[in-house]
């Protein structure tokens, strides 16, 4: 027999709902949820707003400690879309989240991880490189021919002279390079499995950080020899990204299928936004091939952005780009491009999933951080996660580029040109040299409007 009781029908209503719908949930929890969130409103007519439901879940933290309490809110979470909508009850994801979820101390700069790398080097080599550091960061240059160098480049050059160094105190050799020292030490190098493309940078970057920093200057034709041979060992091997790799519209499409999921989810949560989000990084990423620390710094409105249906435009200033330290204060990477499919996705997900995570502008913001981008490390190991369990094989972002450079010049008309602006490498010879088998396009933008209309078409361009 029905009750008369509106709180009590309802419950019975839900209760037989989640038989239908969702027999092996805990029904038990999630009515017993509800009927203490409806206990103090008097009712279930009208959607509680935000400041109503975090206040309910402030005051369970208070009675039952912030375990207890975050549990018994999940329960509350999964009925939500049944009682009010899905849409409607969308931010009880955002004010859980903000619960469990503290503000973290901010992430190192790329200037502190080269301090930090710095700090490896011996002593005696530690000034010398922190006035290249502190003079590249401030970006002048105090007399004609005196180069500076990025951080990134600051820290690998670092990692390898402090390598160096210990192979040198290790075997007795000369810490000043020599063809005979650069010798062994690359032997050194490939007995412990390293291949020879690493080994010839190791040699470059130790000989360039004694000839710009520890001894201006310095040069070894011994050096350049050993150098020079590793570089041709590394050219007959191939590029190190050529093994098993995935078409871009295979990623592409997988993208949208995240999307997919994600929009069928019954409860509107934060699961819910991390599956759209990663949808976005995928399809994004191959519609605009740029690397990880690229992506790391997509802001809405900052960086990113949408025009009027369907260009979406790109402005990413050159600190995030891989350029010489000069450039990236000059320099940066504007576009618009249309992809109307895409841009619908990025208007849906900064409309309805985005604000779950927090009202920052980041495009892709951490799970586990208020209020923080993903790091660029991070969005070459997720990327590779997501790629490794849905498709079986592993794809950082960085090879992401090698997809569409390689699927752009065997789907598109005249030949190897296009891979270098697809990729943004200075010289054609670069990306022949890890393409060989590409034959090339006219130019970026014809690979965009190949990508833009892999969605409407489902084409499969199987390489």
């Amino acid at each position: 027999m029905q009750s008369n009781d509106p709180q009590n029908g309802l419950l019975q209503q839900l209760d037989y709902h989640l038989r239908i719908e969702r027999p092996d949930t805990n029904r038990g929890a999630i009515l017993s949820a509800v009927a203490e969130f409806l206990k103090g409103r008097g009712g279930a007519e009208t959607c509680p707003d935000e400041a109503e439901v975090e206040s309910h879940l402030n005051s369970l933290m208070a009675a039952q400690g912030a375990t207890s309490a975050c549990a018994e809110f999940s329960w509350l979470q999964l009925a939500a879309p049944m009682v009010w909508g899905r849409q409607e009850t969308a931010f009880f994801g955002r004010v859980l989240r903000r619960a469990r979820v503290a503000k973290k101390k901010g992430r190192k700069t790329e200037w502190e991880h080269a301090q930090t790398a710095i700090a490896t080097l011996p002593s005696e080599w530690q000034s010398q490189m922190s006035s290249m550091l502190e003079r590249s960061r401030v970006g002048r240059h105090k007399r004609p021919g005196i180069k500076i160098w990025s951080a990134s480049h600051i820290r690998s050059v670092s990692f390898a002279l402090t390598r160096w160094h210990t192979f040198c105190t290790m075997s007795g050799n000369d810490p000043l390079p020599s063809g005979i020292g650069f010798q062994r030490f690359a032997t050194t190098l490939a007995m412990e499995n390293v291949v020879p493309r690493s080994i010839q940078s190791y040699l470059e970057r130790v000989l360039s950080g004694f000839a710009n920093v520890l001894k201006p200057g310095f040069s070894s034709s011994g050096c350049d020899f050993v150098v020079e041979e590793y570089r041709g060992y590394a050219e007959k091997m191939g590029a190190v990204t050529k093994g098993s790799c995935v078409s871009a519209s295979t990623l592409y499409h997988l993208g949208f299928d995240l999307m997919d999921e994600a929009r069928r989810s019954r409860v509107l949560n934060l699961s819910a936004a991390a599956l759209f989000r990663d949808g976005i990084m995928l399809s994004l990423g191959i519609a605009l091939p740029q690397r990880a620390r690229a992506l790391a710094a997509f802001e809405n409105e900052r960086t990113i952005g949408l025009d009027s249906r369907p260009y979406i435009w790109i402005n990413l200033p050159g600190s995030v780009l891989k350029l010489p330290q000069e450039k990236k204060l000059t320099e940066c990477f504007s576009r618009r491009f249309r992809n109307p499919n895409l841009w619908d996705a990025l208007s849906e997900y900064l409309t309805v999933y985005r604000p779950m995570y927090d009202d920052g502008a980041a495009l892709f913001p951490s799970k586990e951080a208020l209020g923080a981008s993903i790091s660029e490390a991070q969005i070459g190991r997720h990327t590779g996660n997501i790629t490794q369990r849905r498709l079986g094989v592993r794809m950082p972002i960085h090879r992401f580029r090698d997809s569409a450079a390689t699927e752009a010049a065997e789907e598109l008309e005249h030949g190897g040109h296009v891979a270098s602006s697809i990729l943004g490498h200075r010289e054609e010879r670069t990306t022949t040299r890890h393409y060989n088998h590409a034959k090339g396009v006219r130019n970026a933008l014809e690979f965009r409007e190949l990508i833009a209309s892999m969605r409407s078409s489902q084409k499969s361009l199987n390489l």
